[in-house]
């Protein structure tokens, strides 16, 4: 059995194609952030693993991460590094000289910045 069949939402039993064209739509209006939250077994890895099919397929460059396989990572953040590098790497766009790759990069920076130092205070404030 092919894991995408030529329509990548056969087998969409859920309803999940209406809420990824609604992300899609989203996504052609510019940046931003979307949010996927929904109890365990409501098909979140089902809409994304199939989302991004549909992206590929519309044009969009996507990097997926799962982050439920790097779970037992003692760092999330060098989990996303790792991720991007070689996703970009695997896309052919080389890190350091796409916009994509500049981008990542900014990304990473300002994570590093300003969301470890965060979570540190916060990891403080709670023990």
């Amino acid at each position: 059995m092919e894991l995408f069949p030529q329509d990548i939402w056969a087998d969409d039993a859920l309803g999940r194609k209406r809420v990824a064209q609604d992300i899609e739509r989203l996504l052609s209006l510019g940046p931003g952030v979307v949010n996927i939250d929904a109890p365990y077994g409501h098909g979140k890895t089902f809409l994304l693993s199939r989302l991004s099919k549909q992206l590929v397929q519309s044009g969009y460059t996507c990097i997926s991460i799962d982050t439920w396989s790097s779970d037992f990572q003692a760092d999330p953040v060098l989990v996303l590094f790792s991720e991007f590098t070689e996703q970009l790497s695997s896309l052919g766009l080389a890190p350091g000289r796409s916009k994509l790759a500049q981008s990542a990069k900014a990304v990473g920076k300002s994570l590093l910045r300003h969301g470890v130092p965060a979570v540190v205070k916060i990891a403080r404030s709670v023990s």
